[in-house]
């Protein structure tokens, strides 16, 4: 008797060779084959990338949600230029281009050579790209081109030659473009000189001259205040240098490239963006993934009340460290956070009913802490919250009624706690928790 074959599951399909990765495990795979050309002889680095490591705790590698669920939307890593021992020095592999979900790409201040692989071209979600301060030779391949969301280029302070490709004039979302110190030739692409005439594009192409120059009114001389919201990137970064050690606690080793003499883009775990337009660059995230099995990646202190000054945070992700102690009632001044991802410390105390005023908040994640006291029935006034988790904590007490109201919830985990009374019947569908009766 002939035995019938066994379907592949999904999770034992083989990864394509070539072409788009279709899933996060490919994307891992992909990232997996690649990590010794990144970091050439610096075997130091990327230890994370791993086999035996989820993908999320690989540091650098953002995880988001993509085609399908979740993907790998960002990858970044910069180096740091006072110590070259924290420097990627490979070549760009060309199998980047197959990571399809990818919107950041920044590999700024390391020491990497070669050319830039025209399969860069294929990442249609690229919305920043950041190559600037390596060693990069040859031409800009025409294929950055196809970038069709592509909002910042950066490829000065490299050793690129010949002209500019045409192609790049096709860039219709491009707002800020920096090609000065390389050795470039040739002729503008006339629609971005047109572009640039116009203020629609910040256009740097000689290390002297900016074609639209930076408004003086980013402030970039005056005091930082000691109070209140930051007015600037400049005192965003003077806030970060303030609450470094409190974030990193015992543990030196992290965070080593936030230092006064380095730039703030090269920060590592902090994500620049922009607001309208003219873009005034300001601090829009904080990514810092411990990694479970080596202490040595955890950030092991305490959160620093200030990071509420930081006005336009939109995504705060410090999952799978070591921090303890409460969550600040200040953060609830963070107006635009829409992601807070906290899971996996061991923060204490109660959660703060300030967190209720979050009026962007989608994705709130507060398991695997010790926890303590009842849910606030605050976070009932979230309308955009989808994501609610609290499990694995000490909280007590009964489940918020006022959770009933929050039309677009649809994770709600609460296992792992003492709660009491009933569940609100909206809840119901929606609620990964004990089975405490259903509210009539």
């Amino acid at each position: 008797m002939t035995a019938s074959p066994v379907p592949l599951t999904v999770e034992a399909v083989p990864c394509p060779a070539v072409g788009p990765s279709p899933s996060l495990r490919c994307d891992k795979e992909v990232l997996l084959a690649v990590r010794d050309r990144l970091r050439g002889e610096h075997r130091e680095l990327l230890r994370s990338w791993r086999p035996d490591n989820a993908v999320q705790a690989f540091e650098g590698i953002t995880v988001g949600s993509g085609d399908g669920g979740e993907r790998v939307v960002g990858l970044k890593w910069i180096g740091w230029w006072a110590d070259p021992q924290v420097r990627l020095v490979g070549a760009i592999p060309p199998e980047l281009g197959r990571l399809s979900e990818l919107a950041v790409l920044d590999l700024a201040g390391n020491g990497l050579t070669g050319s830039i692989p025209a399969e860069l071209g294929q990442l249609a979600r690229l919305r920043e790209l950041y190559l600037n301060a390596n060693r990069l030779t040859g031409p800009i391949p025409a294929e950055l081109g196809q970038l069709a969301q592509l909002q910042y280029l950066r490829l000065n302070h490299n050793q690129l030659t010949g002209p500019l490709p045409p192609e790049l004039g096709q860039l219709a979302a491009l707002w800020a473009l920096y090609l000065h110190a390389n050795a470039l030739t040739g002729p503008i692409p006339v629609e971005l000189e047109q572009r640039a005439a116009r203020h629609t594009l910040l256009l740097h192409l000689d290390a002297d001259e900016e074609m639209w120059r930076v408004p003086e009114e980013w402030g970039q001389s005056e005091p930082c205040p000691a109070v209140g919201p930051s007015p600037n990137l400049r005192c965003d970064k003077e806030i970060l240098l303030a609450v470094r050690d409190r974030l990193r606690g015992k543990n030196q080793a992290m965070l080593r490239t936030w230092h006064p003499d380095n730039g703030i883009y090269n920060f590592q775990g902090v994500v620049i963006s922009s607001g309208d337009y003219p873009p005034p660059p300001r601090v829009d995230g904080l990514e810092v993934i411990g990694w479970w099995s080596d202490p040595q990646f955890r950030l092991v202190g305490s959160l620093p009340p200030e990071l509420g000054r930081l006005p336009e945070l939109g995504h705060v992700v410090l999952r799978e460290n070591g921090l303890r102690g409460p969550i600040p009632a200040e953060w609830g001044q963070l107006t635009r956070l829409w992601l807070l991802d906290l899971a996996g410390n061991a923060l204490t105390d109660a959660v703060p009913p300030a967190l209720g005023r979050l009026a962007h908040m989608e994705r709130l994640d507060l398991g695997g802490n010790q926890l303590t006291g009842p849910i606030p029935a605050e976070l009932g006034q979230l309308e955009q919250l989808q994501a609610l988790n609290l499990n694995h904590n000490r909280l007590t007490g009964p489940i918020p009624p006022e959770l009933g109201q929050l039309a677009h919830l649809r994770v709600l985990k609460l296992g792992g706690n003492s709660l009491t009374g009933c569940i609100p019947p909206t809840l119901v569908p929606v609620c990964e928790c004990p089975a405490p009766p259903r509210c009539e």
